[in-house]
């Protein structure tokens, strides 16, 4: 001990060292954050020095313990801020050194700063008081083969936490047994960073030199978008043998070992399949695809819950990859649906969006049509790893391929938007399409679009933004400037507001396609308003009766006093639809939320045009009024602000203003912005009504109906954000009527 840490003999007393945490760990801030984070995630209650918390030093000439009791540095002023007296009349002389001394090292320049020591100090405290696991939850050491990792469990009945340490100054990885909590997904407690789920096999993480990790591993959490869909073990492929080469339906063996078999485990593991329970899978059709885009069939495969139901239907395009040499790679490995067998000859069936080689014939052939210089046949080609219902596609930075897997109305809304856009020559709004790609029933199976190269779609975009925004604020009381941080967003958000304006003006006028006329608005319009309300509502209160006893106590008394109001829902949406509705109703884009619109330079553009997938039997290309999309897109910037919160906890800001509070401002000040500038845009259009209590009565009905339809997928698909739009809807129930009153949310 002496001779790694007290050299200085100075430093020694007793059997012990008499430093401070900073000297002892030679002033390396990575040390000094290892250290506390093992005395912050060990049980009991820690103990930390004063000073330790901004790195201060020692004066180890001073006698016995008084090396460590010079004054607190709180500023530059005299004596460190510590008192006003004469310095030489101070019981212990602070610290002057140029290192550690309070010119150097004070609590009043660290708190200037969102990356100092005791910012991080603080952060550090806040999520260890989030979570009773540290001070009270069982202590399990794992035993890594990589003898320069410490890594042991936190636990309790409520949570499990996987801390992780690097002990060496080096880089170093680290292969953990996790298998008994396959499933999990280990968020970061710091920045609440999602990592790959765990699986069966065993867990890597490579640590930079004291380096360490807080895991939460978290039974419901969304992995990070990233991440690939890998099965955990290699699955047992059924088989099907081929006795001409070609998959022939006439073959019944063939069609029952994909339609028992086969599709019933292959659909499940993809993202794209949205079925949340099903039990009948039936093949409509294969047919053989074109000779340019190879061996390829198109499968249409009907999926129901029972045979009596209506089904949905997807399709699939399918190759077979000939394994008789060698295996097929990873990737088509992670699609694969069955082995062939034809002769000796051995294949893999796999589904052909994912063969690079198949999506580049179809977009030559689509450039082809289109009368534009082919792309090469080595043109490269570039995926999005978002987590998207479609396969998305780009060929040579050029143009895009948007792939549809779920048949609905839906689809058919978006080929016509795309369509209707390109008849009217309108690039401004939305990526030019270059050409909608069909089977031979004129099913419409993927579009291929002009590529932009954006800065992403505006959910993420705010994301970071509103990221830097709470940690700026986190860890520093509020600015004291009269200089308005968020001025530029506020622009933005007018802006927006003017281009969704624009959108939907030029849905708004005359055209000579009937799907596109605009007509008036009228009393079916609003009764069948009424009725998808009242649907909504039932499916909601049922999905959250469904898992009402699961939920925190909490969230269960909030939902519980939520159920008992239904009387007073449907009143309110009956007063908010008795205004007057002189207006026309107009196609519209269906699900305008904030990951719809790409951030294009200082300008936007829209995309996804097929309407909820969530909503089965909703009419997506149904003419309606364009105030339930200004509805579903407020609704999103609530999302954004709530995700944040979530992110981050209930971390307060030093202060008597909390990060909750600045994220409710910024979501009011930004909707406000938002609808200030659809409204100045939209004043002359008939689509909505002329009066403005109207309008405000109508914006309320669809808030309150998209409330309704988040809370059901939340339940199926996202429990952890149930609470987003119940607090949503809260807020609207408890707002009283004010016609004049913008903001609603």
């Amino acid at each position: 001990m002496y001779g790694v840490y007290a050299t200085e003999p100075r430093a020694r007393i007793n059997v012990g060292i008499r430093r401070r945490l900073a000297p002892l760990m030679e002033n390396d801030r990575r040390k000094i954050e290892l250290l506390t984070s093992l005395l912050m995630s060990m049980p009991g209650t820690p103990v930390i020095y004063y000073g330790d918390e901004i790195g201060m030093g020692d004066n180890i000439y001073l006698g016995d313990r008084d090396g460590v009791r010079t004054p607190m540095q709180w500023s530059v002023d005299r004596n460190g801020g510590f008192s006003q007296a004469d310095p030489h009349r101070l019981y212990l002389p602070p610290i002057m050194d140029p290192i550690y001394g309070f010119q150097a090292v004070n609590v009043e320049a660290q708190s200037r700063s969102s990356s100092s020591l005791i910012n991080w100090m603080k952060r550090c405290i806040a999520v260890r008081k989030q979570h009773r696991v540290f001070g009270r939850g069982k202590l399990t050491f794992l035993t890594p083969s990589n003898r320069n990792i410490l890594a042991y469990f936190r636990e309790d009945e409520e949570q499990i936490v996987l801390c992780v340490a690097n002990l060496s100054r080096s880089p170093q990885p680290v292969a953990l047994d996790l298998a008994k909590l396959a499933g999990r997904t280990p968020i970061e407690l710091l920045g609440r960073s999602p990592f790959p789920t765990i699986t069966d096999e065993r867990y890597i993480l490579t640590l930079a030199g004291h380096a360490f990790f807080w895991f939460e591993l978290a039974e419901q959490a969304v992995s990070p978008v990233w991440q690939q869909s890998l099965p955990s073990v290699r699955p047992e492929y059924y088989t099907l043998v081929l006795p001409h080469g070609i998959i022939d339906l006439s073959l019944p063996l063939i069609v029952a070992t994909l339609e028992k078999n086969a599709l019933p485990t292959f659909l499940p593991t993809q993202r794209w399949f949205r079925e949340r329970s099903f039990t009948n899978v039936h093949i409509a059709q294969i047919e053989a695809l074109p000779q340019e885009l190879g061996s390829a069939y198109l499968a249409s495969i009907d999926v129901s819950e029972r045979p009596d139901l209506e089904p949905t239907r997807y399709i699939l395009p399918i190759l077979i990859y000939d394994t008789s040499h060698e295996d097929a790679p990873g990737t088509i490995a992670r699609v694969s649906i069955a082995r062939t067998r034809t002769g000796a000859h051995e294949g893999q069936l796999y589904d052909a969006f994912a063969d690079d080689a198949f999506i580049s014939a179809l977009m030559r052939a689509s450039v082809t049509r289109a009368g534009l210089t082919p792309l090469a046949a080595d043109a490269p080609i570039r995926r999005y790893e978002e987590e998207k219902h479609h396969a998305w596609a780009i060929a040579d930075e050029t143009y895009i391929l948007k792939a549809y897997r779920r048949l609905h109305a839906g689809v058919l809304a978006e080929v016509e938007m795309l369509r209707h856009f390109a008849t009217i020559n309108d690039q401004t709004l939305i990526p030019e399409c270059i050409d909608i790609i069909e089977d031979g029933h004129q099913q419409p199976i993927a579009s291929v679009q002009r590529y932009i190269n954006t800065q992403g779609d505006l959910w993420s975009s705010l994301e970071n933004y509103l990221s830097r925004f709470v940690e700026r604020h986190r860890d520093m009381a509020a600015p004291t400037n009269e200089h308005d941080e968020h001025h530029i967003m506020m622009e933005r958000a007018q802006h927006l507001g003017n281009r969704v304006a624009e959108f939907h003006r030029v849905l708004a006028e005359p055209s000579a396609n009937p799907r596109f006329a605009p007509e008036p608005l009228e009393a079916s319009d609003i009764e069948r308003w009424r009725n998808e309300a009242a649907k909504a509502r039932i499916l909601a209160w049922q999905k959250i009766n469904s898992i009402l006893h699961t939920l925190p106590r909490p969230l269960q008394e909030e939902l519980s006093a939520l159920l008992e109001r239904g009387d007073e829902i449907d009143a309110r949406l009956q007063d908010c639809l008795a205004a007057p509705h002189a207006a026309i109703k107009t196609r519209i884009h269906g699900n305008l939320h904030l990951g719809a619109i790409l951030v294009y330079g200082h300008d936007f553009r829209f995309v996804d045009f097929e309407g909820d997938s969530y909503l089965k039997n909703y009419d997506r290309s149904a003419k309606d009024s364009p105030l339930r999309d200004i509805a579903t897109l407020l609704l999103s910037l609530d999302y954004a602000a709530n995700a944040i919160m979530l992110g981050v906890g209930s971390i307060a800001m030093q202060g008597a203003t909390d990060i909750e509070a600045l994220l409710q401002d910024w979501k009011n000040r930004t909707a406000d912005a938002f609808l200030q500038g659809y409204r100045t845009s939209m004043s002359d259009t008939a689509s909505l009504p002329s009066e403005v209590f109207s309008q405000v009565y109508f914006l309320e009905f669809f808030l309150i109906l998209r409330t309704f339809i988040d809370i059901a997928y939340e339940v199926d698909f996202r429990p952890t954000w149930l609470a987003i739009p119940i607090a949503s809807l809260r807020r609207l129930l408890d707002r009283v009527h004010e016609p004049m009153k913008v903001n609603l949310i």
